[in-house]
């Protein structure tokens, strides 16, 4: 098994290091894409630079000679690239080189997540190298770190153009919402690490600012999965500190519990001003429908309708009437609350999955692709579908969400049995547990909310995540330190 690892070791080869550099840099690849999204620039640095690393990463896999399971690996390759060929022929067919081109163009965010877990799989296979837990935790801290700042400056970008929540100097809110929410149990586990155990001042000074940041952020980011997530994380934290407290008589795990507990006190201290607040007593109530009168006054809110994409649910609604999905709904008060407690998510499936149904064979196998065919299709399918099983399955087709959507939920599933096998055991260890956390969420949020697997950034997150608690699952003997920290006395152990 390998261990991690504060750098990579000197006899690691240059993808084992370009690949770490690539994880930590990701808060400031996504500061530079979002200038150039406010530029206006056709390529943005984000694109440039995610393109580039996959094609290094895809030769890589191709070049770097035999290891155990590479023929498997390259025979699941050539079928994925296969069928990406046949879903880009078929749409070059079908909508002329535009459509083939906007397909194609999507299709490389989609599907950057098996062709980057086969990259780590043949890199912990030839080299035995994975990535080291703090730097995904940098990673998940630099996000934090720039909301925080740019509030502070009164520079940060508004979440949702009616006003609501603050981003940072980043694009998207819903995709760094992800990214902080994969990266947050690593990020949080470290911190306590360092509080229990160590004794210089600026290291617990550190510890304790980018654990603030962290719940900074997940209160005024303004999306309510971040907020919900990093609150049942510390929950989940002090239960497990607990469990292990009760087993031995750890003294800096008290230290470890205060702090657990203060992050919480906070996190709910700063719900009533945060910006998350302002918005779901403004909007997100007003929009279950059950008054009228404060939904019509929701509406008048600047930047409701005309701006806000993440708001303009009217048109949503519109596209749905008539469908099959839309007219259950309509008759289903059940449906209508599920619907309003996935911000209308089910409403956005509605007219793509009635065009899935009325289509032939080829797109049935294939998928409906991500353009709008005015000759071809009655209803526009150019909503986004955030929810990732039904976007794959819809947009990819049969084929598609076998090759991508299958292995990921067996493989999800699994991890979830390995640790229900020998849970108690497993609840002290919180490493192991915060692995679990995060892999719990990645799979939880793909299937109802989305972002994990569509968007690069949090789909190579979720990749890593994956790869690690798939290794330390296999281990016999968990424990709340991996043998590394125990050697280099990180802990005081009875």
């Amino acid at each position: 098994m390998p261990t991690t690892t504060l750098f990579p070791p000197r006899t690691a080869k240059s993808p084992a290091r370009l690949l770490t550099l690539y994880v930590v840099l990701h808060p400031f690849i996504d500061i530079l894409t979002f200038l150039g999204v406010q530029a206006k620039m056709y390529v943005t640095v984000g694109n440039a630079v995610r393109t580039a690393f996959l094609a290094l990463a895809v030769l890589y896999v191709l070049t770097c000679g035999s290891f155990p399971g590479r023929r498997p690996l390259l025979v699941y390759l050539g079928a994925v690239t296969a069928y990406l060929m046949g879903f880009i022929a078929l749409h070059l067919w079908a909508g002329g080189l535009l459509c083939g081109a906007q397909n194609l163009m999507e299709s490389i965010k989609v599907f950057y997540f098996p062709y980057m877990a086969a990259f780590l799989f043949a890199l912990y296979k030839k080299e035995r190298f994975v990535v080291p837990d703090w730097a995904m935790a940098a990673t998940g801290a630099g996000y934090c770190v720039v909301i925080l700042v740019a509030w502070l400056t009164g520079t940060s970008y508004i979440s949702y153009n009616a006003g609501y929540g603050y981003c940072g100097w980043f694009f998207s809110a819903n995709d760094v919402s992800a990214m902080i929410l994969l990266t947050a149990p690593l990020l949080l586990y470290l911190c306590l690490m360092r509080v229990g155990s160590e004794k210089r001042v600026w290291a617990l000074v550190l510890a304790c600012f980018l654990s603030l940041s962290l719940v900074f952020s997940a209160a005024f980011i303004g999306t309510k999965l971040l907020y919900l997530g990093v609150m049942l994380y510390l929950l989940c934290a002090l239960v497990w500190l607990l469990v292990r407290f009760s087993r031995r008589r750890e003294k800096p795990l008290l230290r470890c519990v205060a702090m657990v507990v203060a992050l919480c006190v906070v996190l709910l201290g700063l719900y009533p001003v945060s910006p998350l607040n302002d918005y779901i007593q403004d909007i997100y109530v007003p929009m279950s429908g059950d008054d009228q009168e404060a939904f019509e006054e929701s509406q008048k809110i600047k930047g409701f309708i005309e701006v806000d994409r993440a708001k303009a649910f009217k048109e949503y609604e519109e596209a749905a009437q008539g469908t099959w999905l839309g007219d259950k709904m309509e008759a289903s008060p059940l449906l209508r609350r599920v619907d309003w407690l996935l911000s209308r998510r089910l409403t956005m499936v509605a007219p793509v999955l009635e065009e899935y149904g009325r289509a032939g064979l080829p797109e049935k196998l294939l998928g409906m692709g991500y353009v709008y065919r005015k000759r071809a299709h009655e209803l526009d399918i150019s909503h986004m579908i955030e929810m990732e099983g039904p976007s794959m399955l819809l947009r990819h087709g049969i084929v598609g969400f076998v090759l991508y959507y299958l292995p990921f939920v067996a493989l999800s599933l699994y991890l979830i049995f390995k640790f229900l096998r020998h849970f108690l055991r497993s609840l002290g260890d919180l490493r192991y547990c915060s692995l679990f956390y995060s892999v719990l969420m990645a799979f939880a949020t793909s299937m109802v909310v989305g972002h994990v697997l569509a968007p690069p950034c949090t789909s190579l997150m979720a990749a890593l995540l994956y790869e690690k608690l798939l290794l330390r699952s296999q281990e016999e003997e968990p424990d709340i330190f991996t043998a590394a920290e125990k050697r280099a006395g990180r802990w005081p152990h009875g």
